[in-house]
């Protein structure tokens, strides 16, 4: 089966090194006041929202390489095609859309009515303009990948266009979601400092390294918002973010929670929380004979103290999960029974294996012509991540009670790496921040062995799950397939899922409104924010 999309577009970023941070308060101070060291012509000004995005130099949301400007960009600029909590696709200057060929032309109806800036009409024209700029820019700009499917758009008419993918997937109508920009307003080439959008808020002033000055303007698509200006102030990188917003130098910041507890934020913060899109895992390496028998594999299940690694060691802010499939997903099948700890039912499973527990050892034990022999397992972890750490070794204190002698070894993340693509574990606990496209098959299809599947497992009825899944495009022909995928993928355990880690948006109270982020918008409903009075205590 062909995926062309494996990775480019199903993953936006593999394993990740999860590295501690070590910076002071005193080094992000001096950064903070470097950055700022020029007072905002808009610092006394009452209804003004002060945010955060990295220095640069592009403000066409199409070129632009840095997803903290483009979470600002978007308020400039509406997406073809949107999703909502669920991560269903919704039309935002799409009105309809439709498959044919197989599910590998998609057309789409532009609503009529929709407005540029500067009060031209929105058409098919700017959307095939859009999908070209995309398929020309570089590689690593934010919206490259979506265009990885494409080969080539054409319009029908004023307000149709149809687009022609490579193949047919389910990851095709996702990659809709880009920003779209107006063909006679960019196609001089000559604007991409001085945006021109369809959004809540359109352009006033950008000064490079200092900020980006952005006012509330009426649009065709909502109300125009309460809250007059928008001043992104330019940042060095995540932790300066987060500190301007403790000193109160910025409104609001999104931040992972298992690093809230880095921080000290006062009384006057609101927080508004959601699943990120990081699934966490313990995997199996199925060159190990002993671990190709699933009952051995249901076993270990059986032995993950999940709610308790939920409780302590992501402090409550994780949800629990069956599949990679994001339980906030409307993919997601919640009758489907996630892992769930139970070491009497860890004993069933080993009886059925053929092991028989031995009193004088403490551990479960098999006889055959070789020999008796017991269960011994190496888990391999990165010790960069403290979260997998404590995963390790909790899930080794229990597989020991239950009666399995196992070691944690925890190396750097290099060598973890190394050891994952040579197969030289038998257990590993790991974790994929995964796109807003689901797709399974780089994690564990057989075509994958040498690749992403540091498993090395293969299954023809997985393969089949996988394919069907792949290629559905309808909505209830996606939720069959992948209820079906999730189902097996429980039932066969190639990953014990274990968890998709929270992130929160934090808001200082002054401001008011109706706060609902996902993962890829976290000013979601910005046009419902205003300033309120808050009880800020000096």
């Amino acid at each position: 089966m062909k995926k062309i999309l494996l990775l480019a577009f199903a993953v936006l970023m593999l394993f990740s090194g999860c590295a501690e941070e070590n910076e002071t308060a005193d080094n992000l101070q001096t950064e903070v006041l470097s950055s700022q060291d020029t007072q905002s012509e808009y610092e006394n000004d009452e209804n003004v929202l002060n945010i955060s995005m990295r220095t640069t130099t592009m403000l066409n949301p199409l070129l632009n390489k840095d997803e903290s400007v483009d979470s600002v960009l978007r308020l400039m600029f509406e997406p073809l095609i949107s999703l909502d909590n669920t991560n269903k696709p919704q039309g935002v200057i799409a009105e309809s859309w439709y498959y044919t060929n197989d599910g590998t032309v998609l057309t789409v109806k532009i609503k009529e009515g929709l407005l540029w800036h500067d009060g031209s009409a929105i058409t098919a024209n700017d959307v095939a303009y859009s999908i070209n700029t995309i398929l020309n820019s570089e590689d690593d700009t934010v919206y490259k990948k979506c265009a990885d499917n494409i080969r080539r758009v054409s319009v029908q008419d004023r307000y149709t266009v149809d687009i022609y993918f490579t193949e047919a997937f389910s990851g095709n109508i996702f990659s809709m979601c880009f920003p779209v920009i107006s063909q006679n307003y960019y196609s001089s080439g000559e604007n991409d400092t001085v945006p021109m959008g369809s959004g809540p808020y359109k352009f006033s002033d950008f000064t490079p390294a200092k900020e980006l000055v952005l006012e509330a303007c009426d649009n065709s698509f909502v109300q125009k918002p309460s809250i007059s200006k928008v001043v992104a102030k330019m940042t060095t990188d995540a932790d300066t973010d987060v500190y301007s917003f403790s000193q109160e130098i910025t409104d609001c910041v999104v931040i992972d929670e298992k690093d809230i507890g880095k921080y000290d934020f006062d009384a006057d913060v609101n927080k508004y929380s959601f699943n990120s899109n990081y699934f966490e895992f313990i995997g199996f390496n199925f060159n190990n004979e002993l671990l190709t028998d699933k009952n051995i594999r249901k076993a270990i299940s059986c032995a993950v103290p999940i709610d308790n690694i939920i409780e302590s060691v992501y402090l409550s802010n994780a949800v629990k999960t069956s599949s990679p499939v994001n339980p906030a997903s409307f993919l997601y099948d919640s009758n489907i029974a996630a892992v769930r700890y139970d070491l009497n039912k860890a004993k069933e499973y080993l009886l059925l294996a053929g092991y028989s527990y031995d009193n004088n050892s403490g551990l479960f034990v098999k006889t055959d012509e070789s020999g008796t022999h017991n269960i011994n397992l190496r888990i391999l972890v990165n010790k960069e991540s403290k979260e997998r750490r404590q995963i390790a070794l909790k899930l080794s204190d229990e597989l020991t009670t239950l009666g399995i002698k196992s070691t944690v070894e925890s190396v750097d993340f290099a060598t973890y790496t190394t050891r994952l693509e040579a197969g030289d574990f038998d257990l590993f606990v790991g974790g994929w921040e995964l796109s807003i496209s689901p797709y399974f098959g780089f994690m564990f299809e057989s075509s994958n062995s040498t690749g992403y599947n540091y498993i090395s497992y293969s299954d023809e009825n997985m393969d089949n799950l996988i394919n069907a899944a792949y290629n559905a495009v309808n909505e209830s022909d996606m939720i069959k397939a992948y209820s079906e995928l999730e189902a097996y993928t429980a039932e066969e355990l190639p990953y014990i899922s274990l968890l998709f880690r929270k992130s929160a948006l934090f808001v200082n109270d002054r401001i008011d409104g109706t706060f609902d982020p996902v993962p890829y918008d976290y000013f979601r409903n910005i046009e419902s924010w205003h300033i309120g009075t808050g009880d800020k205590t000096d």
